[in-house]
């Protein structure tokens, strides 16, 4: 059996089929906009909760930070008074509370209205592209915050592309910590474009990331304008073309007073570009130079060739790294 439409004959059994599909297709618009609701349910309750157990700090902390399963669903209460700007918190690290969409899209909205956080630090939270463009639709809204820091996350290209959306309506972002996620090329490509148009950008980390000489060269043609004065990278798939160019930046640049590269292959020639460079800086006091594979020879011969630079500090271990770490985790408890 067939039915005649504008579009001509179709057969029962498609129109069924297409008929089923809009049935299922609402349903599950349905059923995402009753889990919404439901948050919603739980909110004044939570809040409740929230406001009974912290009342006694919330009027005057400044910050608040809460570990492993420190904060479970009272995530709803906290970005509740957050939202309507009822504290004087300007600091917020929620660490390792695995932030699915919808919690995500709570702080996200809370972003939104806020007006007194300038800092926010939501590190190893599996947080992934989705939870990420839901930042950064925040970030383009709020004029306030200053520090982002959502690293040990899951985020790739397109996550770091809707940060950096975000970053570029905002202007205010001083400093984007990413370490130890996904951004590849592309990614790395649009947070160049961001910080160029963020005149006040100040410290770029993307150690632990995954992209090679576009990214690499995008970054370093933005610091020729940036006053950047902390720059840090992984950056495992640049080759010579890359590697000219971190050099070339460094040889010119007089804002950094870290810089930061890890996951570069650097031997042969490239050990000399590097020391011509380090030599010609003459403002740059520390540089990290650990996953590189350099040979002992090689470390003697950048010793050398930096010695007597006056206040000049150089790491070929992972252990300024990991001290880094460490210190973020204590911030954490």
């Amino acid at each position: 059996m067939a039915i005649y439409t504008p579009g001509g004959e179709i057969s029962l059994e498609k129109k069924l089929a297409v008929v089923e599909k809009e049935r299922d297709e609402l349903a599950a618009r349905l059923e995402i906009a009753e889990a919404k609701c439901n948050l919603l349910d739980q909110l004044e309750d939570s809040f409740g909760r929230f406001l009974l157990k912290r009342k006694p700090e919330l009027p005057t902390a400044e910050s608040l930070s809460y570990k492993k399963d420190e904060l479970g669903d009272e995530v709803l209460g906290l970005c509740a008074v957050l939202r309507s700007n009822m504290s004087a918190v300007t600091s917020l690290g929620i660490a390792n509370q695995s932030l699915d969409l919808l919690r995500m899209q709570l702080i996200a909205d809370m972003l939104k209205r806020n007006t007194t956080l300038t800092t926010l630090n939501i590190w190893s939270n599996k947080l992934g592209d989705a939870q990420a463009v839901a930042l950064g639709e925040a970030l383009a809204v709020n004029k306030t915050l200053k520090v982002l820091s959502s690293g040990d996350n899951r985020i790739s290209d397109n996550g770091a592309k809707a940060i950096a959306e975000g970053m570029k309506k905002s202007k205010s972002i001083t400093s984007l910590d990413l370490w130890t996620n996904n951004v590849g090329d592309d990614g790395a490509i649009a947070i160049a474009e961001a910080i160029r148009v963020t005149p006040k950008f100040q410290a770029l980390n993307l150690w632990g990331n995954n992209f090679g000489d576009a990214g690499v060269c995008a970054l370093c043609s933005t610091l020729e304008t940036s006053k950047m004065t902390s720059f840090c990278i992984h950056a495992p798939k640049t080759t010579i073309v890359g590697f000219q160019a971190l050099c070339a930046m460094i040889r010119n640049n007089s804002t950094l007073t870290r810089i930061c590269f890890s996951g570069v292959p650097i031997k042969g020639e490239e050990v000399k570009m590097l020391c011509d460079a380090l030599q010609a800086n003459t403002t740059l006091p520390i540089v990290d130079l650990q996953g590189n594979g350099l040979e002992e020879g090689d470390k003697d011969f950048i010793r050398g060739a930096v010695k007597g630079k006056k206040g000049f500090q150089i790491a070929f271990s992972w252990d300024s790294v990991k001290s880094w770490i460490r210190e973020k985790a204590e911030e954490m408890k």
